[in-house]
């Protein structure tokens, strides 16, 4: 419905883009997050010869100097080696958003997704290989028309096995206009509610080990804000973390050991003796 109602894709120029993020740049902003309906197919409208999403952040890393450039969304198929590469580069957040939606073949080629579930398992491989530390996360739809029992098993057996940082899981719901909603096997809703939260559960468990395996560690983190007397803050790879101090830590970027986990994030304590990393 999407491509309906925005009309046909229109990529901002990489020099608008630049010049956009050296304009953060001066204001003081640390962290930058590129954006778009669907991010892999960054100047296909341009006709490029290469793909787009590699050639930006090439222009960005090269011309800007924020200390953070991370990136909201990316489909299976727009993973490639030479895009990888690119996060050599430590100023690229090592967090990649890979919406899977279904772990069943037959129910991603009913969303009319442009990849299968092997393909999927082998972006989420070749990330993990040429990515050190990354955290992989994900979007899921319980219930889709025509999913049946076996068809969502697959997605949390695949689910499992992949083991997300996170997954954002919501139930199906019908919406006008789209073409699922002119399917004829629309599952009751008790059974779409009863899959989502054997899904969530599993997010839970997933997102707990992710955040466990990085207790201990001094990793950097960019403090956002304070709420309810904790300041938040994010590492690199999109973990949440929460201190308490009296000092302002509003964009300051700095080591901090994370201790235990708490809430949906981690605790953690900025060393006593800290440089801030900018």
């Amino acid at each position: 419905i999407v491509p309906r109602t925005r009309g046909r894709e229109r990529s901002t120029s990489i020099d608008e883009v630049v010049q956009e993020v050296l304009a953060r740049e001066q204001e003081g902003v640390l962290e930058v997050v590129l954006t778009g309906t669907q991010l892999g197919n960054y100047g296909r409208d341009l006709h490029w010869d290469e793909p787009g999403p590699r050639r930006l952040l090439e222009a960005l890393l090269e011309r800007t100097s924020v200390p953070r450039i991370r990136l909201s969304s990316l489909q299976a198929q727009d993973i490639s080696p030479d895009l990888l590469r690119l996060w050599r580069d430590p100023r690229l957040c090592p967090h990649f958003h890979l919406p899977l939606q279904s772990g069943s073949d037959t129910v991603l080629r009913l969303m009319r997704r442009r990849y299968t579930a092997e393909r999927f398992r082998r972006a989420v491989a070749l990330i993990r290989e040429l990515v050190p530390d990354v955290a992989i996360t994900t979007d899921l739809i319980a219930g889709f028309p025509d999913e049946t029992d076996a068809d969502f098993e697959a997605t949390h057996s695949l689910c499992e096995e992949i083991g997300f940082a996170a997954i954002h899981a919501f139930p199906y719901s019908r919406r006008p206009g789209t073409a699922a909603n002119l399917m004829r096997n629309h599952l009751p809703v008790a059974v779409r509610r009863r899959r989502l939260e054997r899904l969530l559960t599993l997010a839970d468990a997933s997102a707990q080990a992710f955040r466990r395996r990085h207790l201990g560690r001094l990793m950097p983190v960019l403090w956002e804000e304070r709420k309810r007397g904790l300041w938040q803050g994010l590492t690199p790879n999109y973990l949440r973390v929460y201190t308490r101090a009296d000092d302002d830590l509003t964009n300051k970027l700095l080591p901090t050991r994370l201790l235990a986990l708490q809430d949906e994030g981690v605790s953690g304590e900025p060393e006593p003796a800290a440089i801030p990393l900018t």
